[in-house]
């Protein structure tokens, strides 16, 4: 999980300083420095110079930075800046649209980061037409309180047609209208108002597996192979309720307590057979389900489309989050840190999980980056269109109190998100 973690981090502050970087030197602009991790105190993994800019690993696996002269950053290098006579390259001389360019070149690498690993994850995977689902959906039960019911067929959301069942996300349970064929009839439901943002995006309301429980492998060494289920053998109940569909099977199973023992029934062949399990000790039944789609693979188009679209809804879904927090909808407790990122990463080898949560950190930090909080990009953005509004240029002074003020509140971030993750461990 550490190496996860600092190997994915490393990548998105390598591709966000290298925006400031290159943007940098695009209006020629000299870079003192361009670190990964910080050299406090001067110390540091790794260093070369080359055409003036000191480049280098630090010691502090946190974060990175490029330093630019002419320019009032972390560093707080006044004297510096008091003694700069090369006024034709540095950050402070240049036009506002040039400053912030450099400025928002490291969130847009950022975005572009993550837009581009999501798209092709996407292209790397298979979607389900939604022409297959010849039964419809199943409807759980938090979908049946909105109106859903299992056979359902989805013909539009928000009044565009769905050819693709699997672009239908959590955030259209939020606020979406779906209109649906449901026995020769069309029915409207409109979500709106209905499901709070934190539902829409923890539950399951409806899912494509609408198929009879057969099973397609037996996993080896499972408790489904102790107990002799086949290939080809079809799931009749679980203790005395009746299993129509896959997913069916999987929410009943999942809502029984694991402590309890759990009468299966299943036909195998032409014969009725029944077995009683116990969850308590395992992780899984071990079966995989025959499913009739016929999937299909994305083109480039339509997978950026999608990546796109997915990347919209995970800085949608962390904005509205954030938001959430600081009403006190949300727990602080779900503000997480190094440790708790870590956990997230998880300690499998899967490729695409790893992806995908680089992916997932690389917007958020964009996000992050562009607010106008003093210290990060969008602070020193923010001041740029005060001095272009108001024609009035501030300090050195006040823009050291104001980045200084800024520092504090981002470390203190930085504390109270690592506390948390202590807190959460204990």
């Amino acid at each position: 999980m550490i190496i996860k973690l600092l190997v994915g981090l490393s990548v998105i502050v390598f591709i966000h300083e290298l925006g400031h970087f290159l943007a940098a030197k695009l209006f020629k602009v000299k870079v003192e420095k361009f670190y990964l991790f910080f050299d406090i105190g001067g110390k540091k993994l790794f260093s070369i110079k080359k055409n003036g800019t000191e480049f280098g690993i630090g010691w502090f696996p946190l974060g990175g930075y490029v330093k630019m002269s002419g320019m009032i950053d972390e560093s707080f290098d006044l004297e510096g800046l008091a003694n700069s006579t090369d006024k034709d390259h540095e950050f402070r001389y240049k036009p506002a649209w040039q400053r912030l360019i450099i400025l928002s070149a490291g969130v847009i690498l950022n975005f572009i980061l993550g837009i581009g690993l999501i798209t092709g994850l996407t292209l790397n995977q298979e979607f389900i037409p939604n022409d297959e689902l010849k039964n419809g959906i199943y409807a759980y039960q938090a979908g049946e309180n909105l109106g859903f019911q299992s056979g359902d067929k989805i013909l539009k959301l928000n009044n565009h047609n769905i050819d693709n069942y699997s672009s239908i996300s959590p955030l259209d349970f939020y606020k979406g209208t779906f209109l649906v064929e449901r026995n020769n009839q069309i029915v409207e439901i409109d979500l709106t108002g209905k499901v709070s943002f934190m539902d829409a995006v923890r539950k399951k309301f409806i899912s494509p597996m609408n198929f009879l429980p057969i099973i397609e492998n037996v996993q080896s060494g499972s408790l489904a192979e102790r107990i002799n289920m086949q290939k080809k053998d079809l799931i009749l109940k679980l203790d005395t309720i009746q299993i129509t569909s896959i997913a069916e099977f999987q929410e009943k199973l999942q809502n029984i307590n694991r402590n309890d023992s759990i009468l299966i029934e299943y036909e195998s062949g032409s014969i009725v057979k029944q077995a009683k399990v116990s969850l308590q000790n395992e992780a899984y039944l071990g079966i995989i389900f025959s499913v009739p789609i016929k999937y299909q693979k994305y083109s480039f188009f339509s997978a950026l489309i999608s990546g796109c679209k997915s990347s919209f809804e995970l800085l949608y879904t962390n904005v509205i989050s954030l938001k959430l927090i600081f009403t006190g909808e949300v727990s602080t407790k779900s503000v997480s840190g190094p440790i708790g990122i870590a956990k997230i990463y998880g300690d499998d080898t899967s490729i695409e999980r790893f992806i995908n949560i680089t992916a997932m950190l690389s917007l958020v930090i964009g996000f992050m980056n562009i607010l106008p909080i003093p210290g990060l990009d969008g602070g020193h953005i923010l001041i740029i269109l005060f001095e272009t509004i108001t024609r009035r240029k501030l300090s050195e002074k006040v823009q050291t109190v104001i980045l200084t003020i800024g520092m504090v509140l981002i470390l203190g971030l930085m504390l109270f998100a690592i506390i948390n993750d202590i807190v959460n461990l204990i």
